[in-house]
């Protein structure tokens, strides 16, 4: 069993060409368009791997795939893909991009697994748009809440709460 170093490759630099400074870095910050385009890819992905898909309140993506032992606990592997300004191609998306591979592996060598292997795609890790780092985890975990949410605001005024894919 081996991971496809080409297709890696491949993914990392698609996640590039979802950019809104191309040619000065990559620039992805949440719910931007950029954003928006690269978590269709993902999902489109997601799907055709046969996973189980859900959005969370704040917009962070779970995919998961099925595992022998319904008891099992769940493996989570994953990272974001929101950048700073003009921020480099590998931060985040290699883990999103290693842990889709990991997915792809398994698939194609038909191997179960015991426990389920969640795929997480966090969202405002960076703190570029709401400058508040790692709000997709701190949400993920209870720190964050609905009220805590409708207090961060970015420079447009417009909180992560009204912005989150369920409001």
């Amino acid at each position: 069993m081996e991971t496809n170093l080409n297709r890696i490759i491949n993914e990392i630099e698609l996640f590039g060409n979802f950019n809104t400074t191309p040619g000065k870095g990559v620039t992805r910050f949440s719910y931007s368009d950029a954003d928006k385009e690269a978590k269709n890819y993902l999902m489109q992905q997601f799907e055709s791997l046969g996973l189980e898909v859900s959005i969370d309140a704040v917009g962070n993506i779970r995919a998961k795939r099925k595992s022998t032992d319904i008891n099992a606990p769940t493996v989570m592997t994953g990272s974001h893909i929101d950048t700073v300004l003009y921020g480099g191609k590998f931060d985040g998306v290699v883990g999103v991009v290693g842990a889709l591979e990991v997915i792809r592996v398994l698939n194609e060598n038909s191997i179960p697994t015991r426990h389920p292997v969640e795929v997480v795609i966090f969202v405002e890790e960076e703190g570029s748009n709401f400058m508040s780092t790692m709000a997709g985890s701190k949400t993920m975990i209870g720190k964050y809440g609905p009220e805590e949410l409708k207090k961060i605001a970015n420079d447009k005024g417009v909180s992560m709460y009204d912005i989150a894919p369920s409001h």
